[in-house]
């Protein structure tokens, strides 16, 4: 959609094929009972450098998370507060892991190289206590969604640094904000076609589910993976990641740390939670509280999920959580990280010089990382 913006201003023509009913993709903020329910959890942080040249950050009046989070373990509650913003932070268990972790920061700084999982280098490199180690690990399947932690290191590293040296936030109406400032900036808006999915590209013809045929000097494809897979049949395994979320509303607010909860229970289906209304009030009703749980993929079938959840809920915090009343559960999915010996660009041309490609799948499946190369794709396109 960023690529639309860009050839709006331009004057240049284009359509714009959206598969379901609101632009976006997956950033997207669903309203049930007066509740923002982001489709998944989602953040944005706002140390990216590049994103933050097209969006205007005031507008969207940034709401952040408290920077660092609380790790459960054994029902026991543990603080991990980061220093730069909370020197101060009373109960701080990151007083205990500062020589190690200051250890693992100057690693790094002289090896970034790739080859090692993000479970290897925490179990193997990470000099810390166990508690610590379980509190990476919850957090960074939470940010790659890789329940295993197969990704590469470098890429665990990189997000570890932003968010040591930035906060994670969220719009204060919501992540679906950021697709529709984009698309407020779109003048000729009767180019976008929604409701459409592709499911053939031959040449310059475009075909949709719809029957619905499209000619084209040029095609950029900027969907998922899974979509592109199944549209050219790649053939590429592990295309998506999924996650499930459950969306519980009360009256109590049992919960009063605005920030991240991770769970470092081995038996455990979920993985974090949090109150956002505690972030930003207005993705409650006033009196209400919000409450969003994230796992992986489990075996369990939805009502042994929410049962699950409940019963895991109710050992930490007691029968406050009770009160709690679903409001809806779903699964989503996210784009894998591509193999290094996998290039998607050649599969997908198969000699098709007009065939152009972006988004998240192209480096990691982050906002920062398709907005940027959605931006750089337009400058190529408009200097030729």
């Amino acid at each position: 959609m960023n690529l639309a913006r860009r050839f709006s201003l331009n004057n240049i023509d284009f359509k714009l094929i959206e598969k379901t009913d609101h632009i976006g993709g997956k950033i997207y903020s669903e309203i049930c009972d007066d509740f923002i329910l982001d489709y998944g959890f989602q953040i944005y942080l706002d140390n990216y450098k590049f994103s933050k040249k097209v969006l205007d950050l005031n507008n969207l009046n940034l709401k952040k998370f408290y920077s660092g989070g609380i790790l459960i373990h054994d029902n026991n509650l543990k603080l991990y507060s980061n220093p730069l913003f909370d020197f101060f932070a009373k109960n701080n268990n990151i007083w205990k892991e500062i020589i190690p972790l200051a250890a693992i920061f100057v690693n790094s700084l002289f090896d970034n190289k790739s080859g090692k999982s993000t479970k290897n280098w925490i179990d193997n490199d990470f000099n810390t206590s166990q508690s610590f180690k379980l509190f990476a690990k919850s957090f960074l399947r939470g940010v790659l969604l890789d329940k295993d932690l197969k990704i590469d290191k470098s890429i665990a590293l990189d997000y570890l640094k932003l968010f040591s040296l930035g906060h994670a936030t969220i719009p204060e109406y919501g992540m679906y904000e950021i697709p529709k400032q984009i698309y407020s900036k779109i003048d000729n808006k009767n180019q976008v076609i929604f409701n459409e999915e592709v499911n053939l590209i031959e040449n310059n013809k475009i075909i949709t589910n719809e029957g619905n045929e499209y000619l084209a000097n040029n095609i950029i494809i900027a969907t998922d993976l899974k979509s592109i897979n199944n549209i050219f049949k790649l053939g590429i395994e592990d295309v998506g990641r999924e996650v499930t979320n459950l969306y519980f509303k009360t009256d109590e607010k049992f919960l009063d740390f605005p920030g991240i909860y991770l769970n470092g229970n081995k038996n455990d289906i979920i993985n974090h939670f949090c109150m956002p209304n505690l972030i930003s009030n207005k993705y409650s009703p006033i009196g209400k509280n919000l409450l969003s749980v994230s796992l992986f993929n489990s075996k369990l079938n939805q009502k042994e999920i929410i049962q699950q959840v409940q019963r895991e809920l109710k050992g930490v915090f007691g029968s406050v959580t009770d009160t709690l009343e679903l409001i809806k559960i779903d699964s989503y999915f996210n784009d894998c990280f591509l193999p290094q010996d996998i290039n998607v660009k050649n599969m997908i041309n198969n000699n098709n010089n007009n065939i152009y490609y972006c988004g998240g799948y192209v480096s990691n499946s982050s906002t920062e990382a398709a907005m940027k190369s959605s931006e750089k794709l337009a400058d190529y396109l408009l200097r030729n």
